[in-house]
């Protein structure tokens, strides 16, 4: 193999540049390898520096990410041209100087080839993961496969294709294989449109992008491939020669920031753990509303069990917060103030919060007015033992310094794209509470078809409410212009 020489950094550095600035690469790279982490169960670790390699298909660029203790995936594009895309992605099954596996193409039923780069890479995530567990060459569906569970829309499903087929398996299988979904699902509208009032009344009416999921479930549950799906084509990789700048590091880790909004929530649990075991006394989570910040903080403490209690909004001056202070005063009680940012701006407030937050395990903290002065309920000082979390959607540089210099703050802030991606990893969880072919629509109808730049704010709470438009019209597309009046910039 021929010996590698390094590239001088002023000819590394053009490259990078222009690679850089193109944060679309980027971006989709850490959104992709935070989905494929949790579809596997296994850390998939982006790296700070690029790779420059040669193999059959010329000079690349690539973002190799190390999953779990053995495996690799790597996102590749050209190092020539004015493309933003990722043209392929590789596969290392166990640590090789070679990959394994290469997936760079969809096949349709007639034979075109299409290039991944012109496809949504965030819906391959299946397929990526399909790779990894059966790590051999072959074709895959490149249709993005829910999880299924019993709801009207496959009650409808299932009375439709034992009505039509009478449970003659052979023929269901078989139409799985040789004819197109959209044949079925003229087939599934013929019987519809044909069922008496009582039924119309029992069964609802299907879409196509709910049917055209179940059916694929089952294909895949069954095992069948329908002849008329598009594949993804992976393929045994070639031999290349890997070449690494690490000179670039920085530069690179400042392009793609030192912690996303995965690393930023996984923080702020660790945050959380530390305040229950006592190793702090206090801590301040900031940064965007809606992200989610108020459910992971209560999930963990209601996941470790510990004594808390929270403190909503509401709080009028520093005497009300005293006596929240000097009421759950009691040992490994967790006092959590959510949503208070008018309160923490006063002066006195900050003051009794800076003492009540301070390194030792006991603090004392004092108020003095005349209502405190002439209450038998409440002495004027106490000696404090109890913990603190504050969660804000004030950023840190205009909370007070007595509450950020003694609360490890962490501030989560994250993009339009970052969050529409970490929306969609958490779309079961995702309020509110309606179906998952629901929220998979209006997440598909926001990220394809109004599309992330021309939206001027998301969050979970605005996916709520698009949800809850969808479920108002559910059955029409009317819900969609509403959405887009929510949405759109």
């Amino acid at each position: 193999m021929e010996k590698y020489v390094p590239k001088g950094i002023d000819e590394y550095k053009s490259i990078f540049d222009e690679d850089i600035s193109k944060k679309s690469i980027n971006k989709a790279i850490v959104n992709m390898a935070n989905l494929i982490s949790k579809k596997l169960g296994k850390k998939v670790n982006v790296p700070e520096y690029t790779m420059d390699f040669s193999n059959s298909n010329g000079d690349q660029s690539g973002i190799r990410c190390i999953v779990g203790d053995k495996e690799a995936i790597r996102f590749n594009w050209k190092i020539s041209g004015s493309s933003a895309n990722v043209e392929s992605i590789s596969f290392w099954n166990k640590p090789s100087p070679n990959p394994h596996l290469e997936l760079d193409s969809v096949k349709d039923a007639d034979g075109k080839i299409t290039p991944i780069s012109q496809l949504n890479l965030i819906k391959l995530i299946d397929i990526i993961v399909d790779v990894f567990q059966k790590k051999q060459t072959g074709d895959y569906m490149a249709e993005d496969v829910p999880r299924v569970s019993v709801t009207p829309t496959i009650k409808s499903i299932l009375a439709w294709k034992n009505s039509e087929y009478a449970n003659d398996s052979s023929n269901w299988t078989d139409d799985l294989q040789n004819k197109r979904v959209t044949d079925l699902y003229n087939k599934y509208t013929f019987w519809y449109n044909n069922l008496s009032d009582d039924q119309v009344m029992e069964y609802v009416y299907v879409k196509l992008p709910q049917f055209r999921r179940y059916l694929y479930s089952i294909m895949k549950e069954l095992g069948i491939e329908n002849k008329f799906l598009k594949k993804v084509q992976v393929k045994k990789a070639s031999k290349e020669i890997l070449k690494v700048s690490k000179g670039s590091a920085k530069k690179f880790q400042d392009a793609m920031y030192s912690l996303n909004v995965w690393d930023k929530i996984e923080m702020l649990k660790k945050g959380v753990v530390a305040v229950i075991k006592g190793y702090s006394n206090a801590r301040l989570f900031c940064g965007k509303a809606g992200i989610g910040k108020s459910t992971a903080v209560i999930g963990q403490l209601e996941a470790f069990g510990a004594d808390h209690v929270v403190y909503k909004g509401g709080i009028k001056n520093a005497r009300a917060m005293y006596q929240i202070l000097y009421d759950n005063n009691k040992k490994d009680r967790i006092i959590v103030f959510d949503d208070v940012d008018s309160i923490l701006k006063k002066n006195d407030v900050a003051k009794l919060l800076q003492a009540a937050t301070d390194s030792g395990v006991v603090r004392i903290v004092t108020y003095h007015d005349d209502a405190i002065a002439k209450s038998r309920r409440y002495d004027t000082k106490m000696d404090f033992i109890a913990r603190i979390i504050i969660i804000s959607n004030t950023p840190k540089k205009k909370l007070k310094k007595e509450i950020t210099s003694r609360t490890a703050p962490v501030e989560i802030n994250v993009d339009i794209e970052e969050m529409a991606v970490y929306i969609r990893q958490n779309l079961e969880e995702a309020p509110p509470p309606v179906p998952i072919e629901w929220k998979e629509d209006v997440w598909n109808f926001i990220y394809d078809e109004i599309g992330l730049e021309s939206i001027k704010d998301l969050d979970f709470r605005l996916f709520a409410d698009a949800c809850l438009w969808k479920a108002s019209t559910p059955d029409t597309p009317e819900w969609k212009k509403f959405v887009y009046t929510l949405l759109a910039a």
